[in-house]
Order: C-alpha cells, then sequence, then structure tokens
C-alpha cells in the first residue's frame, strides 16, 4: 500500500522523515483521514499511544546515529 501522509513535504525538501499512522484491520487510513469528520471523538487512544512509544524509539536510534 502506498499513501502519501503529511511526511511527503519534508521528504520533498531532503529530510529524513516518516509518518507513524494506525491503520484499520482492511489495511487503510480510514474514510476519515484528513477530512472535516476526522474529529477527536473517533481518535483510537491507546493507538496514538502506541504510535507515540515507536516514535521515540526511532527517535533514540536516529540520535544514536548522528
Amino acid at each position: 500500500m502506498t499513501a502519501t501522509t503529511d511526511a511527503i513535504v519534508a521528504h520533498h525538501a531532503g529530510l529524513r522523515a516518516l509518518s507513524i499512522v494506525s491503520i484499520d484491520e482492511n489495511g487503510t487510513l480510514g474514510p476519515d483521514y484528513h477530512q472535516m469528520t476526522d474529529t477527536p471523538d473517533k481518535v483510537d487512544y491507546d493507538s496514538v499511544e502506541q504510535c507515540t512509544r515507536l516514535a521515540a524509539g526511532v527517535a533514540r536510534v536516529w540520535d544514536a546515529a548522528s
């Protein structure tokens, strides 16, 4: 699956970038992704916590590699 996310702008500027997103059981970002209907009541906060832990780990690895 290929999807454009917010990191594409940084990537095109030559920066190292990645997006960590939650996908559903069908491998999609969901029908509300970046739509006006993308409201806080639809956030899976357990997934946000897992993504935050993953992002912190990636940041530590990138920092150690610098």
